[in-house]
């Protein structure tokens, strides 16, 4: 049984989320460079090389 308001409560938080988003409230700060969180995050957005790995 999936939840449509997933990952929120009700359609109405998803909303003022949204909304939140929309007027500037959240922001994505800067790109993560340090490379001990890269490593961390499974090596997302490492940009080195151009290789990828998917098998």
């Amino acid at each position: 049984m999936e939840d449509e308001d997933f990952p929120f409560c009700s359609d109405r938080c998803r909303k003022i989320d949204l909304g939140k988003w929309a007027m500037g409230v959240y922001k994505i700060s800067s790109p993560v460079l340090d490379p001990e969180v890269l490593e961390d995050l499974g090596g997302l957005g490492s940009g080195s090389g151009g290789e990828s790995d998917e098998s």
